[in-house]
């Protein structure tokens, strides 16, 4: 039986406080590519960050987790 699985990607400016961010929610990091990393819950959701330096910063931005 397939296991379910969810992915969002995600732009940010500051690949390091966002991953910490999300570690404290209790993601784990999987994958470090410089400038793109893939944290996990071991459970099936996976968040893709994206460094990109010019992405606006809420409200401005219209990508989000809720």
């Amino acid at each position: 039986m397939p296991h379910p699985r969810i992915t969002a990607i995600l732009p940010c400016r500051d690949l390091a406080a966002s991953t910490a961010f999300y570690e404290r929610l209790g993601l784990t990091l999987d994958s470090d590519y410089g400038h793109y990393r893939i944290l996990s819950d071991g459970k099936g959701w996976h968040l893709h960050l994206r460094h990109e330096p010019g992405t606006p910063q809420a409200p401005d931005n219209p990508f989000g987790l809720y």
